[in-house]
């Protein structure tokens, strides 16, 4: 089967280009342009088909990126899941050090800073993913 990623950024000129290049990898791809939507896809997937990887853009209007995090954080912990055992979430963002530093406190596995390398974004998906680049 393959792999289902969620992809949230506010921005259509980041949101289509990480599109393809995942779908060219052959990944299945869902993507939002705000964190409220985020959450809403998110809990529906739970019934069905989680997602194996959530790509979240940090600054977003009303709910931020760090709001979706932890409250996904918080869904899992809520559900049983242990925490570094959730879904594996890359913040994407064109912010640097404070804001990264809070996403790791709040539980994220990695970051990709905007603009971004093609490359070093499928990279760290198929490190997340255990897949071999």
């Amino acid at each position: 089967m393959k792999k289902k990623i969620l992809v949230v950024d506010d921005e259509k000129n980041i949101l289509e280009p990480v599109r393809e290049v995942l779908e060219e990898e052959g990944y299945l791809v869902d993507t939002v342009t705000n964190g409220a939507k985020a959450l809403e896809v998110y809990q529906r997937s739970l019934a069905k088909h989680p997602y194996d990887l959530i790509l979240l853009d940090i600054v977003m209007p009303r709910v931020s990126g760090l709001e979706v995090l932890n409250s996904i954080r918080k869904n899992e912990e809520a559900r049983g899941v242990p925490t570094g055992k959730g879904v594996p979430i890359i913040m994407l963002s064109g912010l640097r050090e404070s804001w990264l530093n809070d996403s790791y406190q709040d539980g994220c596995n990695d970051y990709i800073i905007k603009p971004y390398d093609p490359d070093l974004l499928i990279s760290k998906v198929k490190k997340m993913l255990g897949e071999k680049d």
